[in-house]
């Protein structure tokens, strides 16, 4: 079983599901295993996916397609969409 973590705030990624605030570890750890991976494997994920600068698309298919298809093609949009998550 794979942990799940989850924003109580909106969070505004192709890796957060956008209704449930749930970010999708599976597609970072497709095959977990409990002895070799721990919490702060995911706690070191989640950091990262605030900083990815090459794409997200090594996770699979994304969470949030809309902000996916945002990131990918319109980056003004995209960082309009997650400055309004910061404000």
């Amino acid at each position: 079983t794979w942990p799940r973590v989850f924003f109580e705030s909106r969070v505004y990624s192709p890796l957060v599901d956008e209704n449930t605030g749930e970010l999708d570890v599976k597609g970072a750890y497709p095959d977990w295993d409990p002895a070799r991976h721990y919490v702060v494997t995911v706690l070191t994920f989640l950091k990262k996916i605030f900083y990815v600068k090459d794409g997200f698309e090594a996770y699979g298919k994304p969470a949030n397609v809309a902000a996916a298809r945002a990131y990918a093609s319109d980056a003004p949009a995209f960082l309009r969409e997650v400055e309004a998550c910061v404000k």
